[in-house]
């Protein structure tokens, strides 16, 4: 469950990555990658069909694909956005899994 929300989390990061202007016509650079909650629920529920998670749950799964070393970020709660890491915000997974203080945690 913990790869489909990164790969969903990767699909959306991508896409934003893709429309963003390049660096030097963009205002705030420095700023670090930021996905909404709310648009990975509304395309899980459009998409995928799927009227059953609340905000709550997904919010919960993905601060546990956090947790994982799935990705690198912090889930802002207030905010209710997914904050990344500038450098490699979704690492190798295989980086992951051969890394032995993951073991228990993907698991």
């Amino acid at each position: 469950r913990y790869y489909l929300y990164r790969s969903l989390l990767f699909f959306i990061y991508s896409a934003n990555e893709a429309d963003k202007p390049k660096k030097e016509e963009s205002v705030n650079s420095d700023a670090p990658p930021i996905i909404k909650l709310s648009h990975v629920l509304q395309i899980m529920n459009n998409v995928y069909n799927n009227n059953e998670i609340t905000m709550d749950d997904l919010e919960s799964y993905v601060v546990g694909t956090v947790y994982r070393g799935l990705i690198k970020g912090y889930v802002h709660n207030a905010g209710k956005v997914v904050v990344l890491a500038k450098n490699d915000p979704f690492p190798n997974l295989q980086n992951v899994f051969s890394n032995p203080n993951n073991y228990n945690k993907i698991i």
